[in-house]
This record gives structure tokens, sequence and C-alpha cells, in this order.
């Protein structure tokens, strides 16, 4: 999935850098607790993991990108439109250093694809910091973003290595699990790689 995001890390990135999911949590599934005033909100969603071959092939295309930087780590998902510099700092102090950015499909994307057994990743580029300045320059940086994102994702398919690993002769197809599952809600649920890239302009940062 390609399109744009949000950085976590302003002092560290720039408008237009590529942020590539090495992970994904959706930062939705909270635990809100403590008496009184403040509340103190504990993550409750499982971290799960892109596809390994898939980040191999970015790493290789990264090392030759030149229009922005490329940095790769936890990405967070989820269903609002964050433009609020308080609940930015929530989101900090609950995942750290590990979260390159923020976005609104990602958890959604691997959903799908654990269901389908497909691999993904997700390839996004920064137009704003989600700090209450998202309204600055938005069309301008919204375009670049997409623009970044779109060319780094081209680059990545023109270079090869993407068509799937296909079963050996004579394979036997493992059952196909018939139970309603949604890892990234579930603490018990093992994660699993998995999604094809499709094109998606990020809702959070319209």
């Amino acid at each position: 999935m390609l399109g744009i995001a949000f950085g976590a890390k302003p002092a560290e990135q720039q408008i237009g850098d590529i942020l590539i999911s090495r992970q994904v949590v959706a930062y939705e599934n909270q635990r809100i607790s403590g008496p009184g005033s403040p509340q103190q909100l504990i993550p409750r969603g499982d971290r799960v993991s892109a596809s390994p071959r898939l980040l191999d092939r970015c790493r290789t295309v990264g090392i030759d990108w030149t229009p922005s930087a490329v940095h790769f780590g936890l990405m967070l998902s989820g269903d609002k439109l964050i433009d609020n510099a308080d609940y930015l700092d929530q989101l900090a102090s609950q995942f750290g250093h590990d979260a390159v950015g923020g976005e609104m499909e990602g958890a959604g994307l691997y959903a799908a694809a654990y269901r389908q057994r497909k691999e993904w990743i997700i390839i996004k580029a920064i137009s704003d910091w989600a700090d209450g300045t998202k309204h600055e320059r938005k069309t301008e940086r919204q375009q670049l973003a997409a623009t970044r994102a779109s060319q780094f994702t081209a680059d990545l398919i023109t270079s090869g290595g993407l068509a799937p690993n296909l079963p050996q002769a004579g394979a036997t197809e493992e059952p196909e699990n018939t139970e309603a599952l949604h890892p990234l809600g579930s603490s018990k649920s093992a994660a699993r790689d998995g999604s094809p890239l499709t094109d998606s302009t990020d809702s959070a940062s319209s």
C-alpha cells in the first residue's frame, strides 16, 4: 500500500521523506486506567511485521534512492485524523522512538492480507506532522508526498524480484482456517506477513 502519512520525528525527518513499515500497530486498541486525571493509556494491540521479502526489496531500492530520506520502523494506524500535538505526545509516550509515522489504512490492510494469506508492506511519504499545522501548505505538501511515494514504489516495481513464491510441484496447500481472525485486536493471535502493493492516498493527512 502506498500513500501519504504524518511523520513522528520532525527533528529527524522532512516533508516528502519515505516511510516503510517494518511493523504496524493499531493504536486505537487501548486500555484506559487510573483514577481521576491524568488517565493512563496502555496499548493492547499486537505489533505485526511486514513481509521480510518486501522489506528486503525496499531496503535495496532505498540504497540508491536520492529524492528524500527513507525511514524504516513502526507505523501507527488508526481511525483518527490526528492534528493535535497533545494527542501526538500521548502516542509518543506509548510507542517511544520506534514509531516513524502514522496513517489510517495500515491496520485494515494487514487484516485483509492475513485472511487472504498475502504479503504486505506500507510505503508512504510524509505530508505533515499531525501537530495542529496540517493546514499549512496542505495541498503542496500532500502532492509532494504522494509523488514521492509513487516514485519509490515505481522504482521498487521496476527493480524486479516481486513475483510471489510459487508452490513446488506436488505440494499440498494447507487447509484454510475458517475461524474469523483479527490479530491486530487480540494479543492471543500470532502475527503473519501479507499483502500486495495497492495504491491508496492516505486520508490520515487529508
